[in-house]
């Protein structure tokens, strides 16, 4: 069809107009001889359907995208050559011929070790890195359903401890990579998409590519003071060229706690506090006749779970383009109530929406791109502070002699111990809150590639965080010492804003066995946080819906405050990627970074780091049936912490592999 298209075009130029009807004719036939090709591609290595593989005719746009089966059906002439190709499978390809129907294996293109991983302003061969690099691929999120991307490391990578602080919703785990790194806060750096953060509690989990986390001081010596408790690099998921192609993922479950703690019962606590007593001197507090009659009493943690909280997660995707443009956007909802409060008091919601794109402007030399997501979120919640501060504390302590709710309805008050307070209603009174968070997190670059090897990119990103929170405190008297005498509205506003601007320039070049990446670049990052909070007391309408400063009567107990924090960073950094051979490998890092929070007397840090290492299995004495893959690596680097207190003076210290 082509071919008699160009001709045509040609003769006509030429003024052969006489040729028109046997063209004419030619191209009837061609449209007669198309028929339609049906098949399923599948994986060699297991045999299972392979869904988003490009089906194309060779030489033309005309193409398919597999279903969620690795089925496809397309429109084909006898003479049409057909290219099926998937990223990480070998292309394959193949001439019609007269068939109607085929079956397709595609071969593993890579192995785990031959896949690319983030390395920071960059990417690299896993099998060529010399540090200690983790991966996570987002199939297995999509496996797991984990409703936070930051849980789905959770026993995935060696190293990496993930530990969940509490069952609210909402809340972040504590991520520690080998070990504990810095006093006081030890979280890891996050960049998403070249955009550095410190929560990625508003990702979708089915929105992510990948999660590439870096645990060695000398590769993380490329984010310098950033870094000393390790860095995850997270990929969301980009276009890919080919037809539109829309594709759903949810689920809904129900969550139950797993166990409860043992504690007595009402009989067996009565034992023990007539013990108690007996051992100060003192009568039995509860006659032995009624001792047997008590029966198991109220079990407090039974009281306090909301039982078979729902969960789900919906996510939408539609991706697709063509030689210029790729495009991969999707907008999802999620939601989770909590094990423990009462109906809808502990629950998180959130709404998300992803969008991105990168453009071919002139051939391959010049392209831009932008990632961004929006969230909205919205987030109600019991205690979960320290050993002290928390919901079931109290219930773990309470005593089983007394109901829940006295025949009234009302909350109960205990007989046996005049200060103590009803757990449940503890847990009702003191929170009643929510919190409502929009956050838009993103990016935009522009790269230019003049000459082969050559590329120079600047990328720009940002970070916007506006959350509001706002609580009720009502009036009650729940024990003899715990009581609130005025009904309080307490209102919060925080505004978060950082951008980030970078700029790199590198440079590959291949000579015989030897490959080197020279990279050269420079960074500007900047915050502002602007908070003020406020409260007021005794309320016209007593309520949460009702809970705002205006609403407060009470003038002379009224307290507002506010504060403004900022801080910059400017950095210089290069990196030296060599290897021979691909069996000697050789990295160096250098990064000055200058600080606000640095004291005036040291504003500025170097930070180094040198790695090597031997693929010793790429030898030829090691070539056995036995040994795939051996690697020996050893690195040196040195990191930083940047204090939280502005006033600290500079500090770094340093981490041998």
């Amino acid at each position: 069809m082509q071919n008699a298209y160009k001709k045509l075009f040609t003769w006509a130029a030429c003024g052969i107009l006489l040729l028109a009807p046997v063209l004419a004719v030619n191209s009837a036939l061609a449209q007669a001889n198309k028929h339609q090709l049906s098949g399923t591609v599948s994986s060699a290595k297991d045999n299972s359907p392979l869904p988003g593989v490009a089906v194309l005719i060779k030489g033309t746009t005309s193409g398919i995208l597999t279903d969620a089966n690795g089925k496809f059906s397309l429109q084909v002439a006898d003479t049409d050559i057909i290219e099926v190709s998937l990223i990480g499978f070998t292309k394959q390809s193949f001439q019609v011929n007269g068939q109607t129907t085929v079956n397709i294996a595609l071969q593993d293109a890579t192995t785990g070790l031959d896949e690319v991983v983030v390395v920071g302003f960059g990417t690299s061969k896993k099998r060529l890195t010399t540090g200690a690099i983790g991966q996570v691929k987002g199939a297995s999120l999509e496996e797991n359903h984990t409703l936070r991307v930051d849980q789905a490391l959770q026993g995935q990578i060696p190293g990496v401890q993930v530990t969940s602080m509490s069952a609210q919703p909402g809340e972040s785990p504590k991520i520690r990579m080998r070990g504990t790194g810095t006093i006081g806060n030890a979280d890891p750096l996050f960049v998403v998409d070249g955009v550095p953060t410190n929560d990625i509690g508003y990702l979708n989990s089915a929105d992510i590519a990948s999660l590439d986390v870096v645990k060695d001081a000398a590769s993380l010596a490329i984010y310098g003071t950033r870094a000393a408790n390790g860095v995850v690099f997270i990929t969301t998921k980009k276009g890919v060229k080919g037809k539109t192609q829309i594709s759903y993922d949810g689920f809904y479950g129900i969550q139950n706690p797993a166990r409860k703690l043992p504690v007595l019962n009402a009989k067996e606590y009565a034992i023990i506090m007539n013990e108690a007593y007996l051992n100060s001197g003192q009568a039995p507090r509860i006659p032995v006749s009624e001792i047997n009659n008590l029966g198991k009493g109220t079990d407090w943690q039974e009281a306090l779970y909301n039982k078979n909280a729902p969960t789900q997660s919906h996510t939408l995707n539609i991706s697709g383009g063509n030689d210029r443009s790729v495009y991969s956007s999707s907008i999802s909802f999620m939601q989770q109530e909590g094990t423990l409060g009462l109906e809808g008091q502990s629950q998180y919601n959130r709404v998300a929406f992803r969008m991105n794109s990168a453009h071919n402007v002139y051939k391959d030399i010049l392209k831009f791109g932008q990632n961004f997501t929006y969230t909205l979120s919205n987030k109600r919640g019991v205690g979960v502070g320290n050993i002290y501060s928390n919901t079931m504390r109290a219930a773990l302590n309470a005593n089983p002699l007394y109901p829940v709710y006295d025949s009234t309805g009302a909350y109960a008050r205990s007989a046996f111990n005049t200060n103590e307070a009803n757990p449940v209603a503890l847990m009702d009174y003191q929170n009643q809150n929510k919190t409502k968070t929009d956050r838009i997190l993103g990016n935009v670059y522009l790269e230019l590639t003049p000459i082969k090897g050559l590329t120079l990119r600047s990328d720009f990103g940002l970070d916007l965080n506006n959350t509001t929170d706002n609580s009720f405190l009502p009036v009650y008297n729940l024990s003899a010492n715990i009581s609130n005498l005025h009904s309080r509205a307490t209102m919060g506003f925080n505004r978060y804003t950082a951008w980030n601007w970078d700029n790199t320039i590198s440079y590959q070049r291949a000579f015989g066995k030897h490959n080197a990446t020279v990279l050269l670049g420079t960074t500007a990052w900047e915050d502002n946080t602007w908070y003020v909070n406020g409260y007021k007391e005794d309320l016209t309408i007593p309520d949460l819906d009702h809970a705002i400063i205006d609403n407060g009567t009470n003038a002379s107990t009224q307290n507002i405050f506010g504060n403004r924090n900022e801080s910059a960073l400017l950095s210089y950094f290069g990196r030296l990627n060599y290897s021979y051979d691909d069996k000697y490998l050789f990295t160096a890092i250098f990064r000055r970074d200058g600080s606000s929070r640095f004291g005036a007397n040291n504003r500025f840090g170097n930070f180094p780091s040198f790695s090597a290492g031997w693929v010793a299995s790429n030898e030829q004495f090691m070539k056995t049936n036995w040994l795939d893959f051996l690697k020996v690596r050893a690195s040196w680097g040195r990191n930083g912490n940047i204090p939280q207190d502005r006033f600290c003076l500079y500090g770094y210290h340093q981490l041998p592999e």
